[in-house]
């Protein structure tokens, strides 16, 4: 019986590599395959609910995750700039060692200091929320 070793691999700088069936486009969202094996069965499924349950008739085409509804629906941006940052100087507030470690990294390295982007990142590493496990996979090694 071969003796098997559980070890982890980071995949998060795995690329994924597809022919991009619009290249002349400004973005590209191909669709999902999964999603688009079910978009026939789902909407006969939806337009006969109306029909038969509902007794109402479909007169235009069922589309599910309509585009033209889709791209009229406000998503909302986020929390604004203003609401994070009072929130990160109260948690700065709350905690004097982080606060500590925090302005020692702004001062001692000035591409972290001017990336934004690198801060948050940087919090939310210290956060509850952080999990450090994401995109790590089981692997089993044969030896």
């Amino acid at each position: 019986m071969a003796d098997v070793e559980a070890n982890q691999t980071d995949d998060r700088r795995a690329a994924v590599t597809a022919i991009d069936p619009d290249p002349s486009a400004s973005s590209s969202h191909p669709d999902d395959p999964g999603l688009a094996a079910l978009r026939a069965p789902l909407s006969s499924a939806m337009t006969s609910l109306y029909a038969r349950t509902l007794n109402w008739r479909v007169e235009e085409p069922y589309h599910l995750l309509n585009g033209r509804v889709n791209s009229r629906w406000d998503w909302g941006g986020g929390r604004s700039t203003q609401e994070i940052v009072g929130e990160l100087r109260s948690v700065l507030a709350a905690d004097p060692k982080l606060k500590a470690e925090f302005e020692a990294n702004l001062a001692t390295d000035p591409k972290f200091a001017a990336n934004p982007s690198a801060r948050m990142r940087w919090f939310y590493q210290r956060s509850p929320y952080y999990d450090d496990r994401y995109l790590l996979y089981p692997v089993g090694i044969e030896r």
